[in-house]
């Protein structure tokens, strides 16, 4: 009898280690194709192609934002990501997955980080996900994902310090005019503060004041500007290497508008080339024009 219950006990435990295992390597092949789905959804982010990463999506399936807006449905979702590349081209997703955990044989969730990457700024967003995954017959789709701000990510002080170098006192001189700019760190360090000072031949002509800063909605460095005479305008800044692209629009104290691509230019720590091109000013083309501007000297002791 004891043999008998001994030897019914070994087989046992025999048979249900040899269905563990069984439900082990189905478990792994199921997290194998996960990953592979998630691969082929990098592939498709990073090569721009939308309908194969919406394809990614299951027809019902929601994307929820860490703002908290949610968009249902493949083809709500398709939509968001063609309008995310057309503002952002040419970005990359790195993704850090950080587990895989099933809930049953059909449901998986996955946690992980997604890294975008500017093409050609620097710039880098950090998203904590939660996305859920379900088997739609032979494949899996994703059925949910939900966006996190990250902890400890960037602070706006910390997108801004690509530009650290422009704080100082900096002055453009030629026989006519003279252009003296002063920036520095705003209290709260989230923001460049820019004073202008523009004297042609000896009289004071314009005064401006500029406010640099990190925008969350479109993510990327913003500038708002307002002058003496009551114009006022707004650039979005683009790092390229060590230069930096602003698309600059503005309305005129007249009431028309006005817009222009700048470009500047580091030649060191005390120099920087500003030009302006594209310069548009109401209904008329202005002429591109390139300044060279130097920082300030300390003042003697």
């Amino acid at each position: 009898m004891r043999f008998t219950i001994g030897l019914a006990t070994v087989l046992g435990l025999a048979l249900l280690g040899a269905a563990w295992a069984d439900d082990k390597d189905k478990t792994s092949a199921d997290e194998k194709a996960i990953r592979h789905c998630s691969e082929h959804w990098i592939k498709a982010f990073n090569e721009g192609n939308v309908p194969n990463l919406a394809g990614c999506f299951a027809d019902n399936a929601e994307l929820v934002d860490e703002n908290g807006n949610a968009y249902k449905g493949r083809a709500e979702i398709q939509d968001l990501f063609t309008q995310f590349f057309k503002q952002f081209p040419g970005s990359r997703i790195e993704v850090k997955v950080e587990g895989i955990h099933f809930i049953g044989q059909n449901l998986a969730i996955e946690d992980c980080v997604h890294i975008v990457k500017g093409k050609d700024d620097g710039s880098e967003v950090r998203h904590r996900y939660v996305c859920v995954w379900s088997r739609d017959g032979k494949e899996w789709k994703l059925a949910s994902a939900r966006e996190y701000a990250e902890e400890g990510g960037p602070t706006p002080h910390d997108r801004l310090q690509p530009l650290a170098w422009m704080i100082g006192d900096w002055v453009d001189e030629d026989p006519d005019s003279v252009v003296v700019m002063s920036c520095r760190w705003s209290k709260d360090k989230n923001y460049i503060l820019c004073d202008y000072n523009v004297q042609l031949k000896g009289k004071k002509v314009l005064d401006a004041t500029q406010r640099i800063g990190w925008d969350p909605l479109t993510r990327q460095v913003r500038s708002w500007v307002f002058d003496s005479d009551g114009g006022y305008g707004q650039g979005a800044w683009t790092r390229d290497g060590s230069r930096w692209i602003v698309k600059s629009t503005g309305v005129l104290p007249d009431g028309s508008t006005g817009s222009a691509t700048f470009t500047i230019s580091p030649q060191g720590k005390d120099r920087f080339v500003w030009r302006s091109t594209d310069r548009i000013s109401g209904d008329t083309i202005e002429p591109d024009f390139e300044v060279v501007i130097a920082r300030k000297p300390p003042p003697a002791k």
